[in-house]
């Protein structure tokens, strides 16, 4: 999505060299990357003000990849490349520890409903599952803190 990290909670370093490469690639599209990044911020600090939020590497990535010529259905291909030596040191870890790695996650939002009731026959009771508030469980506890790993 190219907005917000686990990790950085200011301007991602990755980001800002890669915009610095977009300009020195001389890129048809950085002047527009640059107005929808603005755009965008300010939109999302509107909303949601105080929660830090910048764009992260996949931002300007994409407008370098675009200013080398890489045909845009090899981005994703790109990115995912890229993060292998990640997935493989998780795996490596995984491996080496016997058990899973699943990072934290606690859903912290609204109450959640069961969702639109089915319709009952005139006359029947309801039964317990129709009644039933939805619980999301907990998604397990936190990684060992490798890349990737972190709470969301």
């Amino acid at each position: 999505m190219g907005f917000g990290h686990p990790v950085y909670r200011t301007t991602d370093p990755r980001n800002t060299m890669l915009r610095a490469v977009a300009e020195e690639l001389g890129s048809a599209r950085l002047p527009l990357a640059i107005a929808v990044e603005k755009e965008a911020l300010a939109a999302f600090r509107e909303l949601r003000p105080g929660v830090p939020i910048y764009t992260n590497v996949e931002y300007f990535a994409a407008v370098v990849l675009e200013a080398i010529g890489l045909p845009r259905d090899l981005f994703t291909p790109t990115f995912a490349i890229s993060r292998v030596v990640g997935w493989t040191a998780h795996i490596i870890e995984q491996a080496r520890h016997n058990k899973i790695i699943r990072p934290g996650a606690r859903y912290t939002g609204p109450p959640q409903h069961a969702g639109p009731r089915t319709a009952q026959p005139r006359g029947a009771k309801p039964t317990e599952s129709s009644n039933r508030e939805r619980r999301v469980p907990d998604a397990g506890r936190a990684g060992s803190g490798g890349a990737g790993s972190a709470g969301v």
